[in-house]
């Protein structure tokens, strides 16, 4: 996940990840295809920090806060930007593990939904990062699945994948880790896809979410999920950028002059999948400054020739 989210089931697929795909019990072979985790760029150093554990500090900047920790030697990791279809259930962080490992890390992340059942969980309470943090640990296992921070590191997990081959001799030392761990608000960047509630036409069983943004194009996934909608679901060119002002939603500034349009074509939504489109509005609206946004579409549904219904469906995204 990413990774997608769909806008009706978005909490529900993370409750049912914690349930159904606990975490540690899945293989995920950490290779050299995934980069050089030793080497550390100037951008992502941040030198001055104190902490406890002495090492290399890393950091993984993003739209809510830039998530860092220190490593000490013997450690590689992995950065996660928003959108990395390899982390395994925030938005973006850090994958850490032994350079020793050849499965498993563990993923250090900003998670704007975070839910898990109770079933077989056991949970407690620690001071990490100077802060309260909820330990959280499945069946009995003395492995954790989750810690999920709270306080000024609200937001923030880590969770447990594959692990178990090298848990016992390294666990300290991730605790260790994660004492380290600091979430910094006041240095926000990039962009990201935002849940809501407009992202959804609940009688077309059909939403919408953005990736891949940038200042001047994103890519939005359209979800129809279930088959038993039969009508035939499309949209055109058409769209418009709305920016967030106080309580209300208006057009964002456009720069083109005089009139503009846009052809006159069908694009069809595959029923019970994902499809893709990607929106470049620079040509219209320039390059957007940082703010809340969303992109309102057009879609139409036919149930027969000649007949046809519209909806409006929005794509929410925030740029820092």
């Amino acid at each position: 996940m990413k990774k997608i989210f769909f806008a009706l089931l978005s909490v529900m697929v993370v409750l049912a990840s914690a349930c159904g795909k606990t975490p540690g019990s899945e293989t995920s072979e950490v290779t050299e295809e995934n980069g050089d985790h030793n080497k550390l760029s100037a951008e992502n150093t941040e030198a001055g920090m104190k902490n406890e554990v002495s090492g290399e500090v890393i950091s993984q900047p993003g739209p809510y806060g830039s998530i860092s920790v220190t490593l000490p030697d013997g450690w590689k990791y992995e950065l996660c930007p928003v959108d990395d279809e390899k982390l395994f259930m925030g938005d973006y962080g850090i994958h850490i593990y032994p350079e020793t490992a050849k499965t498993g890390y563990v993923e250090i992340a900003y998670a704007s939904s975070f839910g898990v059942c109770g079933t077989g969980l056991k949970e407690e309470q620690m001071t990490i990062a100077g802060d309260t943090a909820n330990v959280g640990y499945y069946d009995g296992s003395k492995i954790w699945s989750f810690v999920s921070f709270r306080g000024k590191n609200e937001n923030i997990i880590a969770m447990t994948d594959n692990v178990d081959a090298w848990w016992a001799e390294y666990s300290n030392q991730v605790m260790e880790i994660l004492d380290t761990m600091r979430f910094d608000t006041g240095k926000q960047s990039g962009a990201i896809g935002v849940y809501h509630p407009d992202s959804e036409v609940e009688k077309l069983a059909l939403s919408v979410s953005a990736e891949n943004i940038s200042e001047t194009k994103a890519t939005l996934k359209f979800q129809q999920y279930d088959p038993a909608v039969t009508a035939e679901l499309s949209l055109g060119e058409p769209f418009a950028i709305q920016k967030k002002d106080g309580e209300n939603w208006k057009e964002a500034d456009i720069i083109v002059e005089g009139e503009y349009g846009f052809h006159d074509v069908a694009y069809i939504i595959a029923p019970n999948d994902t499809t893709e489109f990607e929106y470049d509005w620079e040509w219209l609206y320039g390059a957007l400054e940082p703010g809340e946004y969303r992109i309102r579409i057009e879609v139409i549904a036919r149930e027969g020739e000649g007949e046809y219904e519209k909806y409006e469906v929005y794509a929410y995204f925030l740029l820092k």
